[in-house]
């Protein structure tokens, strides 16, 4: 059984202690832990971690600029569940900051919640992400493969390559573009460029793989401009691999 001091030893392990990191997990992947989610939080928290994760609400996307809904606010407790029950479990928590964007948002606990995800920060796609980037956090998968990295999102829209336009209410009760990140089914392609900047250890029967977060999405940005293919889920009915890697090779003009 994995107890709460475990996660804490883990997270030590890593050298992760008292940075930021972007958690994308598995609760499952432990086999069992006392407490559950929340003593997987609880851990990261005692060693100092600030966590960010993703609170996705794709129930707020609109059909289109003629549909009307309800508003997102950083207050709202809803989120896609299939995220995981840990980000779930963060997101009820009365100390987490959520961030603005509608769709895309993340949630934070921990000493560095404001700076992640907090008013301060923009309601622009990847916000937190470039915030992590910048506090020298890092992304730890926990039981979780490489297509569970929100953050190669970031590293495909600095290497160029487009994002997916939906729709969401703004704040002010009229429909508005948004933009979200696309497939991630062929992340782990990108293994031979991500690999070897991972840090590893298990905790329980849950692999734990860490990545530095700046390093991270610069290798990711260069395999994506080097080899425009390379994170295409192989799928030919994929119309968002399709779509950003044909825009992606008609280059800036053709956009």
């Amino acid at each position: 059984m994995v107890k709460s001091q475990d996660i804490a030893a883990g997270a030590q392990q890593l050298g992760l202690a008292n940075l930021p990191v972007c958690v994308h997990s598995s609760l499952r992947s432990f086999g069992w832990v006392e407490g559950g989610a929340d003593a997987v939080i609880d851990g990261l928290l005692a060693a100092g971690c600030t966590l960010l994760a993703p609170t996705f609400s794709l129930m707020y996307a609109l059909s289109g600029p003629d549909e009307v809904g309800p508003v997102y606010t950083p207050d709202t407790p809803e989120m896609n569940v299939g995220l995981g029950a840990i980000p779930v479990a963060l997101l009820r928590r009365p100390e987490r900051v959520r961030s603005r964007h509608p769709l895309n948002s993340s949630s934070a606990v921990g000493p560095l919640a404001e700076r992640l995800a907090g008013a301060d920060v923009s309601d622009a796609l990847y916000a937190s992400f470039e915030a992590l980037l910048a506090l020298g956090g890092w992304v730890l998968l926990i039981g979780v493969p490489l297509r569970n990295m929100t953050l190669i999102h970031l590293a495909e829209q600095k290497a160029g390559r487009p994002l997916v336009d939906k729709w969401a209410m703004a704040a002010d009760g009229h429909p508005r573009p948004v933009r979200v990140g696309g497939c991630g089914r062929g992340f782990p392609q990108l293994e031979p460029w991500l690999g070897p900047l991972a840090r590893e250890t298990f905790v329980g029967a849950s692999r734990w793989r860490a990545f530095p977060a700046a390093e991270t999405v610069a290798a990711a940005a260069a395999a994506i401009r080097a080899k425009p293919d390379v994170t295409h889920c192989g799928r030919e009915s994929c119309e968002y691999c399709n779509a950003t890697l044909r825009d992606q090779l008609a280059g800036p003009a053709a956009k």
